[in-house]
């Protein structure tokens, strides 16, 4: 029997579940001892663990722990069952996870802590412990942790880099600190072993993507989501390809603030659109995405790209706090375009829209005023110009234009009337 369970124990360390529970199946049929299928039972709890299938993981678990209750209190059992626990809340499905698993999670571990000092897996018990408070958005106690598994003694090596991403992690979302998470993330490329998780090296590129565009590298950020990218393209797990829609955002939102990159920034955002699933309901994410495309397609005046992305921007959050300001956009749009009416249309729709029943932006007015000076509507056009001269600021660019055009329109309608 010692001699399946290694040959168990080697399939599951290469990753061989496929081996491994076919070993486990034919062992199990043949053995009606208690002691021996518990060992079977735990195993391939492991296995089904590993195989991302934590509900059968934990049956196979409760049925070991019945034949043979007294394992229960050994380390590597502990951190199973831990595991298991904290599986099962990350992969349940969006509103079914729940907070219990976590408790659980984190009251096994706490005992092989206190009861096994010397465990050699410490420092994953202390990284499992961080991502557990990360998940409680406890992001101090989550800190203490991964440094606690990066100064534990460590026989599992992937733990460090790991760790090190996560503190990473922590320093640019929470602390604000986009050059300490640099610090961490380098460090991490530096430890990584290859052995981490699948996905886990795209993630960490994404990460360090994010943390160059804080502090305006923008070559680096550049070329840290690329890499990202790449490395997907080039691995076609499923691990991998869940990161696409990400990897094409990160892209996206550093060239979106480089010059030169706007058709290729519209790209890289709409493979983002295309990988995404669609949101429900309201989506700030997707609606950002649809707003810098527009502001985009304006800037390389592609106007009716960038008008229906300004509506889908508001289509998919009806409650932006700036739907003033992209209905402005739209109308500016249309006046690009040469489309008159439609900018007068639009500006009466935002003047219908304003919460205090006032509109305070001169530059709407100042629009409005162009657009019935180009339809010869010159009475029109005189009164926005003039709102739009009370409403602008004092030494405001473009009020002197107004005025010009104001005088223009008292002239042409002196003129008119005689």
């Amino acid at each position: 029997m010692s001699e399946i369970l290694t040959e168990i124990d080697q399939a599951l360390a290469r990753s061989d579940l496929k081996r491994a529970e076919t070993l486990i199946a034919r062992q199990i049929r043949r053995t009606n001892d208690p002691v021996e299928r518990a060992e079977l039972l735990f195993r391939r709890a492991q296995s089904r663990l590993m195989d991302a299938k934590p509900e059968d993981a934990m049956e196979d678990l409760q049925t070991a722990l019945a034949l043979q209750p007294q394992r229960g209190h050994d380390a590597d059992i502990g951190v199973l069952i831990g595991d298991t626990h904290f599986a099962r809340y990350e992969l349940a499905p969006v509103g079914f996870s729940d907070r219990e698993d976590t408790n659980t999670a984190l009251q096994h571990y706490e005992a092989v802590i206190e009861a096994h000092p010397d465990f050699s897996r410490l420092a994953w018990i202390f990284y499992q412990c961080g991502r557990i408070k990360l998940s409680q958005n406890d992001m101090e106690a989550a800190a203490r942790y991964f440094q606690r598994a990066l100064e534990a003694p460590n026989h599992t090596p992937d733990v460090r880099a790991m760790a090190q991403e996560r503190l990473g992690f922590v320093a640019l979302f929470e602390k604000r600190d986009p050059a300490a998470a640099l610090e961490h993330f380098r460090a991490a490329q530096k430890v990584a072993t290859g052995e981490e998780p699948p996905g886990w090296l795209v993630q960490l590129n994404i990460r360090m993507s994010h943390a160059h565009l804080e502090r305006q590298e923008y070559e680096d950020a550049l070329a840290a989501a690329r890499s990202a990218l790449r490395t997907i393209q080039s691995n076609s797990t499923g691990a991998h390809r869940v990161a696409l829609p990400e990897a094409h955002l990160a892209i996206a939102d550093v060239m979106a603030v480089m010059q030169g990159y706007e058709s290729e920034a519209i790209e890289h955002y709409l493979r983002f659109l295309q990988y995404s699933k669609r949101p429900p309901g309201i989506d700030v994410t997707w609606s950002k995405v649809h707003e810098t495309i527009g502001h985009l397609a304006f800037r390389l005046e592609r106007y009716q790209q960038a008008i229906t992305a300004f509506e889908k921007a508001l289509e998919i959050n009806p409650y932006h706090p700036w739907d003033l300001s992209l209905r402005y956009q739209i109308a500016r749009c249309y006046y690009r375009s040469r489309m008159y009416e439609r900018v007068v249309e639009t500006i009466a729709e935002i003047e219908e829209g304003a919460e205090d029943d006032e509109v305070r932006d001169w530059r709407v007015y100042n629009l409005q005023g162009n657009a019935f000076f180009a339809l010869e509507d010159f009475q029109a056009a005189s009164e926005a110009y003039q709102t739009a001269i009370d409403l602008a600021p004092a030494g405001e660019n473009g009020v002197e234009k107004a005025r010009i055009y104001l005088r223009f329109c008292e002239e042409l309608m002196q003129s008119a009337e005689e």
